[in-house]
C-alpha cells in the first residue's frame, strides 16, 4: 500500500505526465495541422489515467490527475503575451478536465464499452462546456456531425482500446521510490515550460 506522500507524489507525477504529452505531442500536433489531435490526445489522456489506476490510485487520484494536466496549460499566459483566459488556453484545458469527468462516469465499464462511452462523453462535455459556459462558437464536432460520427469517433474509441491496453503493460514502470518519482515530475514539468518556448 501506498503511503499519503506517495500517492500525493505519484498523482503529481502522472499529472505531470500528461501536461507534458499535451505541451509536446499535442503542441507539435497542433502546429503541424494533424486533423485527429483531439482524438489522440483523448486516448493519451485515458492512458494515463488507467496508468495511474493500476499504479495504485483511487478515483479522487485520478480527478487531481486530470486537474495538474490541465494547469498546465496555464503556463501559457506566463510565457507569452496572452491572457490568462484566451481560447488557446481555456478550450484545451476544458477538454482535459472534461476527459477527466468522462473517464471518472466509465473508468468501471469493460474496455469497448468504457471506451465508446468516454470518447463520446468527453466530445459532448466538451461541447457544452465550449458553448453554454465558455460561450464560444459551435465546435467542429458541431459543424461537421458526419465527420464526428465516421471518424472522429471510431478513430477515439480505437486509439482508447489501445491506450488502456498499453497501460496494463506498463503499470510496473512506476514502481520506484518518492524520490524518484518527485525528480521525473519536476524535470516533466521543466521539459514542458522548455518545449513550449521552443514551439512557440
Amino acid at each position: 500500500m501506498q503511503n499519503n506522500l506517495e500517492k500525493i507524489v505519484t498523482v503529481i507525477l502522472f499529472g505531470s505526465l500528461w501536461g507534458f504529452l499535451e505541451a509536446t505531442v499535442g503542441g507539435l500536433m497542433h502546429f503541424a495541422g494533424w486533423p485527429l489531435t483531439g482524438q489522440v490526445m483523448t486516448s493519451i489522456g485515458a492512458f494515463v489515467m488507467f496508468w495511474g489506476i493500476k499504479s495504485g490510485l483511487g478515483m479522487a487520484g485520478i480527478a487531481s490527475i486530470s486537474l495538474i494536466a490541465a494547469s498546465f496549460k496555464f503556463i501559457d499566459a506566463f510565457l507569452f503575451p496572452i491572457p490568462i483566459n484566451h481560447i488557446t488556453i481555456i478550450n484545451p484545458a476544458q477538454a482535459i478536465l472534461m476527459n477527466g469527468v468522462a473517464f471518472l462516469l466509465f473508468a468501471r465499464l469493460n474496455r469497448w464499452t468504457f471506451s465508446v462511452s468516454y470518447v463520446i462523453m468527453s466530445m459532448v462535455l466538451f461541447n457544452l462546456g465550449s458553448y453554454f459556459i465558455i460561450g464560444y462558437k459551435v465546435t467542429s464536432h458541431i459543424e461537421n456531425i458526419s465527420r464526428t460520427v465516421f471518424l472522429d469517433i471510431p478513430a477515439g474509441v480505437i486509439m482508447t482500446v489501445l491506450a488502456s491496453w498499453l497501460a496494463e503493460r506498463v503499470k510496473r514502470y512506476f514502481d520506484v521510490s518518492v524520490f524518484v518519482k518527485a525528480m521525473a515530475a519536476l524535470g516533466l514539468a521543466v521539459f514542458a515550460v522548455l518545449i513550449k518556448t521552443i514551439i512557440a
